[in-house]
């Protein structure tokens, strides 16, 4: 038996897939067993012969109101299994399973078309939540610092607590100058995105898939999420993404040749220097590749 537990679900990119695999699977009925094109129309002859109830398929998408998330995560399953027993799904590290494995091994089995069964560790990247710690990072570290004194001994001379309050508050503090252009960047660049990154060969460290996630496909808060797994969960998780873009190791520079007035090309050099920076600041960059992510869970059982 095996249980999911969903924390991510982008159930538009997964009707999506769901329309492609039934037509697929129902002409291969047709085929193996003969079935009449009337059955062939119907849920009965599909993927889905689990949504037998009036409507058909189409329940999927007529009555999407009734679509609870236990109804997304029975389809999602389907089509997992569909596309493992299609062998159009890599599962990683499981199809890359020897002694030792290097990085471009797996990149160059991999296409921009590819579907892909992550399982590692994960690290959520929630940018909104690094401004608001940002905002507050030295008020934080100096209430921090004086409540350390509180496990000291009640004897403790002064002038000892003073120096440790001293030395955690230094540990515990940024140049506002540096926290100031921190947030600028986030302001800029990334405002409020939210990145999950997955690391599944614990061998190749730099080997990571990157994702941004949208909210309205979480299954609770990111902040519940935080509070009960953390940013960084000790246990392996899964995801369920197509992959978006595979960086080449030596990038050619962004210098295209344009021909045009002088405001025109004065315009064109500003642009390239900022697709420079944003592609340092907001682009996935080799040895990372770039996921979408479809569905993240942890695996119970099975």
């Amino acid at each position: 038996m095996k249980i999911r537990e969903f924390i991510y679900m982008d159930f538009e990119r997964l009707k999506s897939i769901i329309s492609q695999i039934e037509e697929g699977l129902i002409i291969s009925s047709q085929h193996s067993k003969s079935i009449s094109q009337e059955d062939s129309a119907s849920v009965g002859g599909s993927l889905f012969n689990f949504l037998k109830a009036e409507g058909g398929s189409a329940y999927v998408w007529q009555e999407e109101e009734l679509n609870t998330q236990y109804l997304h995560d029975n389809i999602y399953t389907k089509v997992e299994d569909a596309l493992i027993s299609n062998n159009v799904l890599t599962r990683i590290p499981e199809d890359f399973l020897k002694e030792s494995i290097e990085i471009n091994e797996v990149r160059n089995k991999l296409s921009e078309t590819s579907f892909i069964l992550i399982r590692g560790k994960i690290f959520i990247n929630d940018f909104n939540r690094m401004r608001m710690i940002l905002e507050n990072y030295n008020e934080i570290g100096d209430f921090l610092a004086n409540c350390s004194t509180s496990s000291l001994p009640p004897d403790t001379p002064k002038k000892l607590k003073d120096q440790k309050i001293s030395e955690m508050k230094k540990s515990m503090t940024l140049d506002n100058k540096y926290v100031k252009g921190l947030i600028r960047f986030i302001d800029v660049f990334y405002k409020d995105r939210l990145i999950v990154k997955s690391l599944p060969f614990n061998s190749l460290p730099d080997l990571r898939f990157a994702g941004n996630l949208t909210k309205l496909s979480l299954r609770e808060d990111i902040s519940n999420i935080i509070y009960k797994y953390g940013t960084a969960p000790t246990t392996d998780w899964t995801i369920f993404a197509q992959l978006s873009f595979i960086p080449e190791e030596k990038r050619e520079a962004i210098t295209p040749v344009i021909n045009g007035n002088p405001i025109d090309l004065a315009f064109q050099k500003i642009f390239d220097s900022i697709r420079n920076v944003e592609l340092d600041a907001q682009s996935v960059l080799y040895p990372e590749i770039a996921i979408t992510p479809i569905a993240i869970y942890r695996q119970i059982g099975g």
